[in-house]
């Protein structure tokens, strides 16, 4: 986070987590992002999205597929 961010994204914060306290995690599907790259998040996201709505695994882009190596 950028010092120049910090004030705006702090003020989020405690919303956000009072959120997640509350309702947030027991209606969404929380994907940790910790660890991720971009693209690895983005990836996930598609994933258990397709997921839930055919069954199908979608196929993964061949530069998503490299970078996770």
């Amino acid at each position: 986070m950028s010092r120049e961010n910090a004030p705006f994204l702090l003020t989020y914060l405690e919303p956000y987590a009072e959120a997640a306290r509350t309702w947030l995690h027991a209606e969404a599907e929380v994907v940790d992002t910790t660890h991720l790259t971009p693209t690895q998040a983005a990836t996930q996201i598609v994933l258990r999205v397709a997921g839930e709505s055919s069954g199908v695994r979608p196929q993964l882009p061949v530069s998503t597929a490299q970078e996770s190596r």
